[in-house]
């Protein structure tokens, strides 16, 4: 999944404008609204099929005051790439530069966020110097979240120059209150397009030549009630009818039955070769002459040489296929060209419904051939998603597997699994006896999306096929997808079992089975606690799969190492690894780099560098729904992103998080994380100060008596520790911390150590146990202050600021050492990150004993800096200063940042606090 991803090919048709015609009724009340509609971001233009969205445009365009630039979208264009690389190019209609540079960006092998090539093309738009409309036609087909939200994206920041004109049978998931209410937006919708009693004589006498009473007019207006495809159906099947009145008149029934109706009427009354040519190219979304002629194959070039005497021959039958084509469009039988060079058309939808479900009925035995043959046109022709859609359709499974086959690695990089999904799905199981490598990429796939349950099946065909041919044996590989199966399963057994099975199984000599093999194993030793053994497994996985050029492995690899060494408390080690795991490269392995960025948004938040976190927080989030938020994620990473989400108000966000995880985990049987789930959701009840659920978790959760302190599980322990503070059952509290520390120690997990030995200092200080709280503070400072942990302490608030003040105090009388002088200064440093007002009342309340001597300072402020820092405290300004002293303001500015420096602070109320504190001005 390494190679580079060549980009895909574009379909030119989808940006031809709709050809003017001189057969269409006027319209100007609708094209003056558009033009008005030119001066809003958007038009939406929303109603059924049939009521002439394109047709209006088709109107409007070359009258139009601004140029326009087109795309027609189809059901593929629901991969974001796809439909955002069509709008690029079509923008690069207009000038070949435009939209350039984001096309590159979506088309590169490591994509950046959707925002980032959002703001790409934003940035391009507005250096365009003319204004412009860009059309999206049929947007109805478009079903994706992440397209919807980054179009909503777009809207918002919409350049002056650009205006967006939406075609759609339905209303799309956007903003559209918003718009209206900003009056940002036109709107023209069925009740707008619908024919006037005007139009519709208009259409009928003048368009048609049908030349009917006005009375039948108004009867036929009535019951199409103004629909224009229905009017355009009738005004076919009333040519040369003697008695248009009761033709007219017969149309009682049901408005439902009334186009079906029509349709057959019109049908019924073509010659049989073209009712052939249309039944057997309505299986196609798209049609030209070459297409339509592999498809009908000689069987119509031989109609055609019968109909109009003409030799039979293959240039003779591609040249008659364009000709109906032409002939059909001229006819107005519901076809639509796509092009101004009436090469490429398509039928209007329900016009080709109806015929599809007439071929089947009158032809169901050429159905299967007629797909079979476009899938081998569209195979030649490159376009392979079509190729495969065609063969699927002909049920020819084998055909089918081979196609999907060979796109299949390509798909997954570009996450197209939405359509690798649909398409496996169909396929029998005899589709995959004989394709073992198809067999292992669909329970990849499986995993990739968390269905499970369908992986193992394909892994026992996989298995079975290669036990089949000792020539090409790949059992490692089973093995090993086995061993991430049960690892998002949580079953740590599993993972053993079957990671040991698969490092026995990989060849010594090749390097991409050693390092997938190592590193499953490596997770079955986390997942049992064995932090040492994982360590030293996703470090071999690391050399194995860089020297295979095994990418995924390797950045999955860097992923995990990051987090153990995270558990182990080596913060730096940690963000070091992690960040070749968001590499460029680990765009095109999403999971991998979702992990990589929850536990650098977490180590981050520690550091208390928020810009960082966020930022990571906002890859995350745009992994997830890219993914359809699909993925379980570790408890550590998730945790990190609920804490965020709730620290920037996104509350609502926060719980949703965790309830969608929980329903994953409970979909897929994974006890451990259910767990999980619910202790997250218990302490975000206690971030909202509501004690009755979180006791009702607690209760529930039986951990007072469980002894299994296993990893994965400090989160649930760490939660209910903080319910027992809470209910003040401190001693409780501490006798469980105490079991946990032992575990943790023995463990090496100094990450979570440095919690509990906070937790345990808190518990001691509300039970009035100075001295116990001191050494549990001391040693949560010694483990934190190596890596520069900040948050674990900052979060505990007002009481873990006495203790820390407390803490310089007893250090002031008892040593004078280096290794105190080191924790003191980190003591100084953490203080320095609570908020100041925690440390204000702090001081307040311990005015007396709460001074440090200045010799504390690791450089001390010189007689002169002293002087400047006491008219700071009372009130001079830096001019005011410099007068008083008789030196320049420069050199007053200079002290002023010297104090800054020593003191450690960043402005002048910080400054004069701190001078308080260590007693250098009276307090």
């Amino acid at each position: 999944m390494s190679e580079t991803i060549s980009p895909p090919a574009l379909l030119t048709t989808k940006f031809f404008l709709p050809p003017a015609r001189s057969d269409l009724v006027r319209r100007p009340r609708l094209t003056e609204r558009l033009n008005e509609g030119l001066q809003r971001q958007l038009t939406l233009i929303s109603a059924p099929a049939g009521f002439g969205k394109t047709t209006l445009l088709g109107e409007w365009i070359p009258a139009s005051p601004r140029c326009v630039t087109w795309v027609s979208l189809d059901k593929d264009d629901n991969d974001a790439v796809r439909f955002w690389t069509y709008v690029a190019a079509a923008l690069q209609m207009l000038r070949s530069d435009l939209g350039k540079n984001t096309r590159d960006l979506l088309n590169s092998p490591q994509p950046p966020t959707f925002e980032t090539i959002l703001t790409s093309l934003v940035n391009e738009i507005a250096a365009f110097p003319d204004v412009f409309a860009l059309v999206l036609d049929d947007y109805h087909v478009i079903e994706s979240s992440p397209i919807h939200d980054a179009l909503a994206f777009l809207l918002e920041h919409l350049p002056r120059n650009m205006h967006v004109i939406i075609t759609s049978r339905a209303d799309p998931a956007l903003p559209l209150a918003r718009l209206r209410a900003r009056r940002e937006m036109t709107e023209l919708r069925a009740q707008d397009l619908r024919f006037t009693l005007a139009e519709s004589t208009a259409f009928l006498n003048e368009v048609m030549k049908i030349g009917i009473a006005e009375k039948d007019v108004a009867a036929l207006d009535h019951r199409t009630e103004g629909w224009i495809a229905g009017l355009q159906l009738a005004a076919l099947s009333m040519h040369g009818r003697d008695d248009v009145s009761a033709f007219i008149q017969a149309f009682t029934g049901d408005d439902r039955y009334i186009l079906d109706y029509l349709i057959e009427e019109v049908f019924r009354r073509q010659p049989e070769y073209i009712q052939n040519f249309l039944l057997q190219t309505s299986i196609l979304e798209r049609l030209c002459g070459p297409l339509c002629s592999t498809v009908l194959n000689a069987d119509f070039g031989w109609q055609i040489a019968e109909a109009e005497n003409e030799n039979r021959n293959p240039q003779s039958q591609i040249r008659n296929a364009q000709a109906m084509l032409e002939h059909l469009e001229r006819a107005n039988l519901f076809i639509i060209p796509l092009d101004d060079k009436r090469q490429w058309y398509r039928y209007h939808h329900l016009f080709a419904e109806l015929l599809r479900f007439r071929l089947q009925q009158s032809q169901p035995e050429a159905v299967a051939e007629l797909h079979y043959r476009a899938s081998i046109w569209f195979e030649s022709n490159d376009l392979m998603e079509e190729a495969i859609e065609h063969a699927i359709a002909a049920k020819d499974w084998d055909r089918a597997a081979g196609l999907i086959e060979t796109v299949a690695l390509k798909m997954l990089a570009r996450w197209q699994q939405g359509s690798l999904l649909n398409w496996i799905k169909f396929l029998p199981d005899q589709a995959f006896e004989k394709r073992p490598n198809l067999c292992l990429w669909s329970a990849y796939l499986a995993i990739h999306t968390a269905n499970y349950d369908s992986c193992e099946p394909y892994l026992q065909k996989a298995e079975q096929a290669w036990q089949r041919d000792p020539h090409d044996q790949k059992l490692c590989a089973v093995w090993t997808a086995r061993a991430f199966l049960a690892y998002f399963r949580g079953n740590a057994a599993g993972v053993l079992e079957s990671a040991q099975q698969a490092v026995a199984l990989a060849h010594p000599d090749n390097a991409r089975e050693q390092a997938q093999s190592r590193m499953v194993l490596a997770l079955g030793s986390l997942l049992k606690g064995f932090i040492a053994e994982a360590q030293e497994g996703f470090e071999k996985a690391l050399l194995a799969s860089e020297e295979a050029g095994d990418d995924i492995t390797y950045l999955g690899s860097c992923a995990w190492l990051g987090f153990v060494h995270a558990a182990q408390g080596r913060l730096q080690d940690a963000t070091t690894i992690l960040h070749h795991a968001v590499s460029p490269k680990s765009r095109e392995f999403p999971r991998a780099a979702l992990m990589a960025h929850s536990i650098l948004c977490d180590l981050e938040d520690e550091r208390n560098n928020a810009a960082a976190a966020e930022a990571h927080l906002r890859v995350c989030v745009d992994i997830d729904q890219r993914s359809k938020r699909s993925w379980v994620l570790i408890s550590e990473g998730l945790r990190a992103l609920v804490r965020m989400l709730y620290k920037r108000g996104d509350k609502k966000e926060a719980l949703n998080l965790i309830a969608h995880q929980q329903t994953l985990a409970q979909k897929h049987r994974n006890k451990t994380t259910i767990q999980q789930m619910r202790a997250l959701h218990a302490q975000l009840c206690l971030w909202e100060k509501d004690l009755v659920a979180a006791a009702r978790w607690a209760e529930v959760s039986h951990l007072a008596s469980d002894a299994d302190f296993s990893f994965g599980r400090e989160i649930e322990y760490l939660t209910f520790v903080r319910v027992l503070f809470a209910q003040a059952r401190y001693d409780e509290a501490i006798t469980l911390l105490r079991r946990l520390q032992r575990t943790l120690e023995a463990d090496g997990r100094r990450r979570c150590l440095v919690e509990v030995s906070v937790l345990q200092a808190l518990a001691h200080k509300n039970l009035g146990q100075t001295q116990q709280a001191t050494y549990a503070l001391e040693r949560a400072l010694n483990l934190a202050e190596p890596e520069g942990y900040l948050r674990t302490f900052v979060d505990e608030g007002a009481p873990m600021v006495e203790l820390l003040r407390q803490f310089m105090r007893d250090q002031q009388k008892a040593s004078q050492a280096e290794s105190s002088r080191v924790l003191q200064n980190y003591a100084m440093k953490l203080l320095a990150a609570f908020p100041s007002e925690l440390v204000s009342a702090a001081i307040q309340t311990h005015k007396t004993s709460a001074a440090l001597p200045a010799s504390y300072l690791v450089d001390p402020l010189s007689e002169r800096e002293l002087e400047v820092l006491k008219l700071i405290a009372n009130g001079l300004s830096n001019p005011e200063i410099a007068r008083k002293l008789f030196v320049a303001t420069s050199t007053v500015k200079r002290h002023v940042n010297n104090i800054y420096a020593k003191l450690d602070v960043h402005n002048r109320t910080q400054a004069v606090a701190k001078g308080r504190e260590l007693g250098l001005l009276a307090g």
